[in-house]
């Protein structure tokens, strides 16, 4: 049997390669459109119906650092994918332009999903999906 640490670390690994196979899969994606990675992710952050009132609260939600979050800002507005919005607090408009990048990244996270439940039966699939809502649920009712 595994110690609580083990468990911890292989949990920890486990997470990690499977951010590093979906960041490939969007990557692949980003540079179908000449994007960065950072862009590709900062658009998937702007999708989210939430609306952020800063641009830290941004960077935290698309796990940029708050540079490269500015970066990614400039390169997207200047390639017409998004538009600042001339109101006090932060805010930005994600333009139509920018749908064709969406759907290739929303296909390559359905990629991603896919080859991770490559080898699980519909019901398997439908029970992790159950869990994994319930999962965060509760992260999100424990975090107000």
């Amino acid at each position: 049997l595994l110690s609580r640490r083990q468990r911890q670390m292989c949990i920890r690994d486990s997470a990690y390669r499977s951010k590093m196979l979906l960041y490939r899969y969007l990557e692949s994606a980003a540079i179908k459109h000449d994007l960065t990675l950072n862009d590709a992710c900062l658009l998937l952050a702007l999708e989210n119906p939430i609306p952020f009132t800063t641009k830290k609260e941004l960077a935290n939600y698309a796990q940029l650092p708050l540079h490269i979050l500015s970066l990614s800002l400039s390169h997207l507005s200047v390639r017409g994918f998004i538009q600042p919005l001339p109101i006090q607090h932060f805010s930005v408009r994600l333009l139509e332009t920018a749908a064709p990048v969406l759907d290739d990244l929303k296909a390559a996270i359905n990629d991603f999903e896919c080859t991770c439940m490559r080898d699980f039966t519909k019901e398997e699939s439908c029970l992790y999906r159950q869990l994994s809502e319930r999962i965060h649920e509760n992260v999100l009712e424990s975090l107000r």
